[in-house]
């Protein structure tokens, strides 16, 4: 039986520059690093999501393979390291808090920091971030943290975001979702060295869980499913943030529209959860969104430390491809594929039509435990697997001559209890080769490729 638990282990340490040891051989052109931020301290939290924030960065040149890491020093990080305890709410993690404090806090106030999904460069500032409204600003190259990045320019930063914003011709695009009476979801723009602008907004009477969006020219698209909250239950409650969330599919999902001229749009759909858009575009007369769908939001469950870390724990589901397609005030929904996939990438940016999507499925595994590439034209699929490896999120990167592209993904090897940097050929998901350094690299989330800092 597969025992991934050391992917879910506390790391106490951090690790300085060290020089991995190189299998196969690197493509001469991959030049620069790829960012990885993910959760690696789960001391005093329940959940995958809830654990300490952790950089890490692979960079590459013509020598080789270069490895470190480093905690970002948010508050939730510094109070748990110098006060032995968890200060600050977590998404399925609260410490008991007082009455009074809980009332004088609107919703999220009270949250500290711990951004530990993504991370972003816009304009010359990198931001590691979650789906509280505070993010860390980081240096690149150090991944030293740098401070709380200050969103006080404008009135937007007590609102729940997304970790998943979209950066077009250097403006960020993101939205918020803000609690209240009458609660609604704001779509913003925000330019590099600026302040957030809000371009559409829509009222919502069930505020959902909203993780991720999709671009095009002329729209952001949400995917408001049944997985919703009362906003007086989190003003007064009494149990982790998520936990206030009920699955209530009569009430439907809803695909929104909000659109870059002010105007606002809802379809009816029926119910599913999704976590990731993979994109949105425009084929001849209709809009196509492409989503990662779950039949309800049993993974959030499914994700508890309880149920990860003991052998013969339910199994993690894997969500499907689906489109919505939008045809003269009309939207349907399609399934395009039933191969199991998550965390998507693609090549092509938001917004442009794309054939190939690429993430991590299951196997064998009740985990994450293989890579594969979906062809969206007509649902072949190729995947690449090792026994006792488990994947993370494949990052594509395209040869500066546009003859070749590779995939990057960090593995877990547990035969040899370490990590590894994996490039595949992205056309045949052969190995190219890997870069094993000497550390765990905990299962992480999202991060990006930049070229040489």
């Amino acid at each position: 039986m597969e025992d991934y638990s050391l992917g879910l282990t506390s790391l106490k340490d951090e690790q300085q520059p060290v020089r991995a040891e190189i299998q196969g051989r690197m493509p001469e052109w991959l030049k620069g690093t790829l960012i990885r931020n993910g959760p690696a301290q789960w001391d005093e939290v329940r959940h995958w999501f809830d654990g300490m924030a952790m950089l890490h960065s692979f960079s590459m040149d013509e020598s080789g393979v270069v490895y470190r890491n480093r905690f970002l020093r948010g508050p939730d990080w510094c109070a748990l390291n110098q006060q032995g305890k968890l200060a600050y709410p977590q998404f399925a993690t609260d410490p008991c808090r007082h009455f009074f404090k809980k009332v004088a806090s609107l919703f999220i106030s009270d949250l500290g920091c711990n951004p530990n999904v993504n991370v972003v460069k816009i304009g010359k500032t990198w931001l590691a971030l979650t789906e509280t409204p505070l993010a860390l600003e980081f240096d690149p190259e150090t991944l030293q943290t740098l401070g709380l990045y200050d969103y006080d320019r404008d009135a937007l930063h007590r609102h729940i975001t997304s970790a998943h914003p979209i950066v077009e011709n250097g403006v960020l695009y993101n939205f918020t979702v803000q609690m209240g009476k009458t609660s609604r979801y704001n779509g913003y723009r925000m330019p590099a060295g600026g302040s957030r602008q809000t371009f559409a907004h829509h009222l919502s009477a069930s505020p959902a869980y909203l993780h991720s969006c999709a671009l095009t020219a002329h729209e952001m698209l949400l995917w408001e499913g049944p997985f919703v909250v009362d906003p007086l239950r989190l003003l007064w409650r009494n149990r982790p943030y998520i936990e206030n969330f009920r699955w209530r599919p009569e009430l439907g999902s809803r695909l929104v529209r909000l659109g870059r001229d002010g105007t606002s749009q809802a379809y009816e759909l029926p119910p599913l959860f999704v976590f990731h858009h993979v994109n949105s575009f425009y084929q001849e007369n209709s809009l196509c969104v492409d989503m990662l769908a779950y039949q309800d939001a049993s993974l959030v469950g499914q994700l508890y430390l309880n149920n990860l870390k003991p052998a013969g724990g339910e199994r993690v589901e894997t969500p499907h491809l689906v489109r919505v397609r939008v045809e003269q005030n009309r939207a349907r929904l399609e399934t395009l594929s039933r191969t199991p996939l998550e965390l998507p990438r693609i090549l092509e940016g938001q917004g442009q039509a794309y054939r190939y999507v690429y993430g991590i499925t299951q196997q064998q595994s009740r985990f994450y435990d293989g890579l594969v590439k979906l062809d969206t034209w007509n649902d072949s699929q190729l995947t690449w697997s090792e026994p006792g490896c488990f994947a993370g999120e494949p990052v594509p990167q395209q040869a500066p001559d546009g003859a070749e592209v590779v995939l990057l993904s960090v593995v877990l090897d547990t035969k040899r209890s370490q990590s590894f940097l994996l490039v595949l050929d992205a056309e045949t998901m052969t190995e190219r080769a890997r870069a094993y350094v000497p550390a765990v690299v905990p299962f992480g989330f999202h991060g990006g490729f930049t070229g040489a800092l």
